[in-house]
């Protein structure tokens, strides 16, 4: 597998006393160093040997992010570059492991691992350190999990470290070349979780007796912790080598720093941290935030667009949290209001005024003027009393008394038949005749009078074709109009041709006879 190796060192810094330490003996118990930095080198080295960048970074800091559909798992709030401060662990011997386990959702399996980073300090060295390293990365713990990773800095390709002299750091990189074929894929194991540690392999004057005496602090790099405190005793780890029953560890192995003795355990993270990416990440797809509340899958454009808090690529609506947006809400007992989300506000037993409404804003119980669509005014009522009767609210405290509420209009047939659309007293005034309320002028004769054309077949003028038709029917065949209209009491609600003329020649005759009943028989009018 190829690998590329990013080497990041720094320059002189300032170094400060010690204070306390881990290591198991007195000779290696209270020994962590901190150490200040002003700036750091970035190094960058491929795997062949070539100098890929080689310039200093100054007054960087730790991203939360990586790019895209990278994420970034850590405990620690160390700065990867530019200036910072760290604690160096001068009880670390050769063939320990610092190390850290991860949990993240389980969703995000199986993941890719993109790189490691971990810090690694000397404080006033004599000489130029050199430290050979391995890197691990388990897919589970540390303890008991599958190695699915290990590089050496023995293998003739990767580089080993190289600090000093003086008080200076470095930030050991190692990065899966993105064109390698076989990438780092890590799968869930059931526990949701993978591991990243980095081992000492062979410090630059290992002493003779590590159990016994420690390596010199002035010839050697050594792993560092962060200064923030230890946020997470269960997922930093220490390999320790085997020194008996009074080890740090006892009896050497595995340990959670929860697990270690308080004379040996580190008050701080490791200042180490992975960058992976879930394959399953589509970039620029996520969750967004709206401004509802409510979460949905959008592309990154579309959920600025909408006003929308984006939550980064990979994210799902079941881990993100959406702000539920809060609203005036008013109390029918006391007239009071308080800004609640639209639940709490159901819950509490108050009235909802509406997503982004404010206390401030917002009349609790308004009553006013209503004016209904017939023109005529009612009030004090609610808004929405007002609305249920279709009317129109003329705001709070308002009344009828000082309302000219709009009259409705509808069609006015003049006598020589033109038509305008008027209210009922424009249309009085004028000596006209009022349609009604919502009636208009459409139509080639609006104000024709005269009897309707209804169904064909339809004799008895009641809008629907049955047996109750035939006496009708056989009065207009054998009688003409007159006959059939006598039945009406001399005047027909419908016209005469259309009710009777089944056959659709314009005539009322015997030849309409065979239609009519195919007509009654269906109970369909007929096609003429």
């Amino acid at each position: 597998m190829r690998l590329r190796a990013l080497l990041c060192n720094a320059v002189f810094g300032t170094a400060f006393a010690a204070t306390s330490a881990w290591a198991v003996e007195t000779d290696r118990a209270s020994r962590p160093m901190p150490i200040a930095l002003d700036e750091i080198r970035n190094l960058s080295v491929s795997t062949t040997g070539q100098v890929i960048s080689d310039q200093i970074i100054g007054l960087g800091g730790n991203s939360a992010r990586g790019a895209g559909c990278q994420q970034i798992a850590s405990h620690t709030d160390a700065a990867f570059s530019g200036s910072g401060q760290f604690v160096l662990q001068l009880g670390f011997v050769d063939d320990e492991v610092a190390a850290a386990s991860y949990v993240i959702p389980a969703n995000q399996f199986p993941i890719r691992l993109e790189s490691i980073e971990m810090i690694f300090g000397t404080t006033n060295a004599t000489v130029q350190t050199s430290t050979a390293w391995t890197v691990f990365i388990w897919q589970g713990l540390p303890n008991t999990g599958t190695i699915v990773g290990q590089f050496s800095s023995g293998d003739g390709i990767l580089p080993e470290m190289i600090i000093g002299p003086g008080t200076a750091a470095l930030n050991l990189q190692i990065v899966v070349d993105p064109n390698d074929p076989e990438q780092i894929i890590i799968q869930n194991d059931g526990s949701a979780t993978f591991s990243v540690g980095v081992r000492i392999d062979e410090h630059h004057a290992p002493p003779s007796l590590p159990c016994f005496i420690p390596p010199l602090e002035n010839q050697n790099a050594f792993p560092a912790t962060d200064t923030s405190g230890l946020l997470s005793p269960q997922g930093n780890w220490l390999f320790g080598i085997n020194c008996g029953a009074f080890g740090c560890p006892a009896n050497g192995g595995w340990a959670r720093f929860s697990q270690l003795p308080a004379g040996c355990r580190p008050s701080n993270d490791w200042a180490l941290r992975a960058t992976y990416t879930p394959t399953s990440c589509q970039p620029g797809v996520g969750a967004c935030c709206l401004l509802t509340g409510v979460c949905d899958i959008r592309l990154q454009a579309d959920c600025a667009s909408n006003v929308g808090i984006y939550q980064g690529d990979g994210t799902n609506c079941q881990t993100a949290s959406c702000p539920q947006p809060t609203g005036a809400c008013c109390f029918q007992a006391t007239g009071g209001c308080i800004n609640l989300t639209a639940d709490n506000c159901s819950r509490a037993g108050g009235v909802y005024s509406g997503n982004g409404t404010a206390c401030g804003t917002t009349v609790c119980f308004p009553t006013g003027a209503c004016c209904l669509p017939a023109g005529n005014c009612i009030g004090p009522v609610s808004p929405g009393d007002c609305a249920a009767q279709g009317g129109t609210f003329r705001g709070n405290n308002t009344s009828c008394a000082t309302q000219n509420c709009p009259q409705p209009t509808g069609g006015c047939c003049f006598p020589n038949n033109f038509c305008l659309v008027l209210t009922q007293v424009e249309c009085g005034t004028a000596g006209a005749t009022w349609r009604g309320a919502g009636t208009n002028c459409d139509g080639p004769a609006p104000c024709a009078t005269g009897p309707t054309c209804g169904p064909c077949a339809d004799s008895n003028c009641d809008g629907f074709v049955t047996v109750g038709d035939i006496g009708y029917f056989v009065d207009a065949v054998v009688g003409g109009q007159t006959a059939w209209a006598n039945r009406f009491g001399g005047t027909a609600p419908c016209d005469f041709v259309c009710a009777n003329d089944a056959n659709g020649d314009n005539f009322v005759t015997v030849g309409d006879i065979s239609a009519f009943v195919q007509a009654v028989s269906s109970g369909q009018p007929c096609p003429g």
